[in-house]
């Protein structure tokens, strides 16, 4: 013990202050997203902003934000405002992540039906 204070308290404190930004940096997670996030999402990806720059801006995992595209870009592409290659260059996601999310999404459907 130095000064009144006990090592292992210093390393409890430390690993609360750890896991505390960990869940500050996700808090968003399994939130649903607003029409304007989804709109901030696509704005930034138009910039080429890093997928781990725009999970830190969202307070969302990599892998929620990379989700949320192909699930908007679906989206775009029933509609037809988007082909798969058209997708492709404006996300940086390669086309087989492409194929096959819109291949379960697909499948998805015609369960429901």
């Amino acid at each position: 013990m130095f000064l009144g204070f006990n090592k292992n308290t210093l390393e409890i404190e430390d690993k609360d202050i750890e896991n505390n930004i960990e869940r500050e940096k996700y808090m968003n997670h399994g939130n649903y997203w607003t029409p304007e996030e989804n709109k901030q999402l696509f704005e930034e990806i138009e910039k080429k902003i890093p997928y781990s720059n725009i999970a830190l801006i969202h307070k969302r995992s990599i892998g929620g934000i990379r989700s949320r595209v192909l699930h908007l870009s679906y989206e775009m592409y029933i509609k037809k405002q988007k082909t798969i290659d058209e997708l492709v260059d404006f996300t940086g996601i390669d086309k087989s992540s492409f194929e096959r999310s819109f291949s379960i999404r697909d499948k998805n459907i015609d369960n429901e039906q």
